[in-house]
């Protein structure tokens, strides 16, 4: 995919979406961004948004084909740019960015938005486990895509957005590989430790941000994150999983204007 917007001076910025996403997932927050001078490059993971063509396809792809696929991508960009992820999309650009640093394509930074806990962590609560333990039951019969329902998205995504946006908000929802959710949630049982984060391939800043009411990712779980060279954690008391459509979005949109700031000055 080409970018859309109009040149800046600034390192550019690509938004990659999480779980059952794409890159409109994300709400106003490529719009924040642009508002602050940025260039913000179009991008989705394989058979997601506008690349989506074969759920089966879709159910095959585990996290080392997204992070591949985004590698690969960033590799033909002019610029490197600062890597933001939500959820999925978090992890990924973590190891995104580790495996660019070994190639010698260091980017200028990585803002991860409740990422999705790599490898080595314990990150089982009792809300995230209601939310999984349908999807996860079915994978056991075979790897394929799988959807959410609305009661499970409501509970576990959306569950802090205001009333007016919640069901469109569901109703954009797609499927998503139920072999990366399993690389993910069971990583303790994945043999490729396909969630694995090379800590110390990181060395461009790395900012975190978790939400007290997350419900997919425990704020606590955090600590993993303590390995980063160049880390640092900010947890929100207010702010839920899909921070950028709950009610304290204003908080997290004044955090990422402060955090990119800091990288890209």
């Amino acid at each position: 995919m080409q970018p859309e917007h109009s040149p800046s001076r600034r390192a550019p910025v690509v938004l990659i979406h999480g779980m059952w996403s794409n890159r409109h997932t994300w709400g106003d927050t490529a719009a924040h961004i642009q508002a602050q001078g940025y260039e913000v490059l179009d991008y989705e993971l394989p058979e997601h948004g506008l690349r989506y063509q074969d759920p089966k396809q879709l159910g095959r792809l585990g996290l080392q084909d997204y992070v591949a696929d985004l590698v690969a991508w960033i590799s033909t960009q002019p610029t490197r740019p600062i890597l933001i992820g939500h959820s999925m999309g978090g992890l990924i650009a973590l190891q995104a960015a580790a495996q660019l640093h070994q190639s010698g394509l260091d980017v200028p930074g990585v803002i991860a938005v409740t990422p999705a806990i790599p490898s080595g962590a314990w990150a089982i609560s009792w809300s995230n486990f209601r939310v999984f333990l349908r999807p996860c039951l079915t994978q056991m019969m075979g790897l394929r895509a799988f959807r959410l329902t609305a009661s499970e998205a409501r509970f576990g995504l959306y569950h802090d957005t205001p009333a007016v946006l919640q069901e469109a908000k569901i109703d954009a929802l797609q499927a998503e590989s139920g072999r990366a959710l399993m690389q993910v949630a069971w990583w303790f049982l994945d043999r490729t430790q396909a969630s694995k984060v090379p800590w110390q391939d990181l060395t461009c800043p790395v900012r975190v941000y978790l939400g007290g009411k997350d419900r997919i990712v425990p704020a606590w779980a955090g600590h993993v994150f303590r390995q980063l060279r160049q880390g640092e954690v900010h947890i929100h008391p207010q702010s839920s999983h899909m921070v950028f459509d709950d009610t304290a979005r204003a908080h997290f949109f004044q955090w990422l204007s402060q955090t990119l700031r800091e990288i890209a000055p």
